[in-house]
């Protein structure tokens, strides 16, 4: 994801530094939910439901 972000951000935008870059790119990732719920659903394993 960053890496693409990052070109993205330098593409639109190319006075701006690699450090702001990867800033923005970051502030990104934390408002993008599919990419920490994909995380979420590899990282965790699968929970068992019961019916009391």
């Amino acid at each position: 994801f960053f890496r693409e972000e990052i070109q993205r951000i330098k593409a639109s935008n190319p006075e701006i530094s690699h450090r702001q870059a990867f800033s923005t790119a970051a502030k990104n990732w934390a408002h993008y939910p599919d990419i920490h719920i994909g995380m979420k659903m590899e990282a965790s394993p699968p929970t068992k439901t019961t019916d009391q």
